[in-house]
């Protein structure tokens, strides 16, 4: 009888959870969260060396450069904030990013980009980055 209780407490935190959590889909380059357009992303394929994030106004706001990576290509990225002079260097994929955009309050509502925020995403990452091998040559 005692695990009924914990079950309940489970039960409910679970069902908040889901209900809290945003749907993201990604269809003919542009980003929906929960059905509503949030961002135009240009074609980012595997082996595009360079791609973008615009607002829905067109107005392209972050740059994503591909660097290289050797054992799973298309997986680490130089992202560059903008009119910030600011940039990130990530192992993510598109899907990822465009989630952690909207997760931080990157992009306003507006289409542009939160200064403060950008500032804050750059905190938490720079030490979850990894670099990648300087050469020998």
């Amino acid at each position: 009888m005692k695990k009924l209780p914990f079950l309940a407490i489970v039960l409910i935190v679970l069902s908040c959870q889901l209900a809290s959590a945003q749907k993201l889909t990604i269809k003919k380059n542009t980003a929906y969260i929960d059905g509503k357009e949030y961002l135009k992303i240009s074609d980012c394929g595997q082996f595009a060396e360079e791609c973008s994030i615009s607002n829905l106004a067109g107005k392209e706001i972050i740059s994503i450069n591909q660097l290289p990576e050797p054992d799973k290509p298309g997986t680490y990225f130089e992202v560059v904030f903008n009119g910030l002079n600011t940039s990130i260097e990530m192992r993510t994929n598109m899907r990822y990013l465009v989630k952690l955009l909207h997760k931080k309050n990157i992009v306003a509502d507006d289409g542009s980009l939160i200064p403060e925020n950008v500032k804050k995403l750059k905190e938490e990452y720079k030490y979850m980055v990894i670099a990648p091998a300087e050469s020998d040559d």
